[in-house]
């Protein structure tokens, strides 16, 4: 596990967490992808150093490259863009 204050901001980090695999850190939490019920979305997570309670996630390496979760990200963006226009057409029905 790597020490909570040797963690970098804006970095991406592989976790043993809860719910994320991969995280970006913003100083208090982990930010990433969450697969639940065959869904994906944003979650986050904070680390266990800071809450011995709600604390659900440590970092076991910085990734070298942020390619893998930008990837994730950017399919996340894209599903939600479909759902939108889904939306958007059903209620153009209605009218």
């Amino acid at each position: 596990m790597i020490p909570i204050g040797i963690l970098e901001v804006g970095e991406c980090y592989e976790l043993e967490s809860r719910n994320l695999r991969k995280g970006v850190w913003d100083g208090e939490k982990f930010h990433g992808i969450r697969y639940k019920f065959g869904e994906l979305f944003m979650d986050s997570e904070i680390h266990y150093d800071l809450d011995d309670h709600y604390g659900t996630a440590k970092a076991i390496c910085k990734l070298e490259s942020k390619t893998d979760l930008i990837a994730e990200i950017v399919a996340l963006q894209q599903k939600v863009l479909e759902q939108l226009n889904e939306i958007n057409e059903l209620s153009k029905g209605a009218l």
